[in-house]
C-alpha cells in the first residue's frame, strides 16, 4: 500500500465514522437498542492507532474533535480533548499489546470508550444539565467492543500490515 492510498483510507474511514456518528437511529427503534449505537469515532481512531499509528496525529485528532463539537452543538474543545486523550492513551496501550491483537486490545477499546463516554456524559450533565441515563453510558462501549471483536480477524490476517506497523 502506498502512502497516498493509506492516507486516503484513513480520511475515508474518519469521514465514514463521522457520518455514522451523526446519522440518527430510526424512530421506531426501542430505547434499549437506540443506546446500542457504537462510538464510531473511538472505534475508527483506535483502529488506526493500532493499524498505523503514525497517521493519527494530535493535530488531526483536534480538528476532528472540533468538527464533532460543531456537529453536535457541544462546547468547543470537549471532543477535541477526548480525542487527544484517546490518541495518547491508545499509543500508550500499544506498548502493552505488543504484536498481538486480541484480549489486550479489546480491553483497551472497552476502557477507552467507557472513559470517553463517561467523561462526555458527566461534562454535559454538569454544564448543560443534559439527561444522564446509565444505559446511555454502558451500552455504547459494549457495542464498540462488539465491533472491535469483529475486526480482530481482519487485524490478525496474513495480509494485515499490523504486525509490521507495531514492531
Amino acid at each position: 500500500m502506498t502512502d497516498t492510498q493509506a492516507w486516503l483510507y484513513f480520511v475515508l474511514t474518519v469521514v465514514l465514522a463521522l457520518i455514522l456518528t451523526v446519522a440518527p437511529m430510526p424512530f421506531d427503534v426501542p430505547d434499549w437498542l437506540r443506546n446500542l449505537k457504537p462510538d464510531w469515532i473511538v472505534l475508527a481512531w483506535f483502529f488506526w492507532i493500532v493499524f498505523q499509528h503514525e497517521r493519527c496525529s494530535l493535530i488531526l485528532a483536534f480538528v476532528v474533535g472540533l468538527i464533532l463539537d460543531v456537529l453536535f452543538d457541544e462546547p468547543l474543545g470537549l471532543n477535541s480533548l477526548l480525542l487527544l486523550v484517546l490518541v495518547f492513551a491508545g499509543r500508550l496501550s500499544l506498548r502493552f499489546m505488543q504484536s498481538s491483537v486480541g484480549i489486550r486490545s479489546s480491553i483497551s477499546v472497552l476502557i477507552l470508550c467507557f472513559l470517553v463516554t463517561v467523561t462526555k456524559s458527566l461534562f454535559l450533565l454538569v454544564t448543560l444539565d443534559v439527561d444522564f441515563r446509565l444505559g446511555s453510558v454502558l451500552m455504547p462501549p459494549l457495542a464498540t467492543l462488539l465491533w472491535w471483536v469483529l475486526l480482530i480477524p481482519l487485524l490478525n490476517s496474513e495480509h494485515s500490515q499490523f504486525r509490521d506497523s507495531v514492531q
